[in-house]
């Protein structure tokens, strides 16, 4: 037999949607987004260092050039990736 457990999201529970965004240094205008697929959610925290008082990484994190790599590793986009 098969049960099927339907579970509601919580209105009141607070999400955040992780992504990897790139400005220009000049103008400061927004020149890229890529959306952080859920399934990466943890891993993509400990690739930006998250700081453990912002356990769900609401807050923006600089990155530097390994971590630009990781990431354009895992989406798959090589403008993360650098020169090579």
């Amino acid at each position: 037999m098969n049960v099927a457990l339907k579970i509601a999201a919580r209105s009141d529970a607070a999400t955040v949607e992780h992504s990897v965004m790139a400005y220009d240094r000049n103008t400061d205008a927004l020149v890229g987004e890529w959306p952080i697929p859920r399934c990466l959610d943890s891993l993509a925290l400990e690739i930006a260092r998250v700081s453990p008082e912002d356990a769900a990484g609401a807050a923006s994190y600089p990155l530097n050039d390994r971590q630009l790599g990781e990431f354009g590793f895992l989406l798959g986009v090589e403008a993360l990736l650098g020169p090579s």
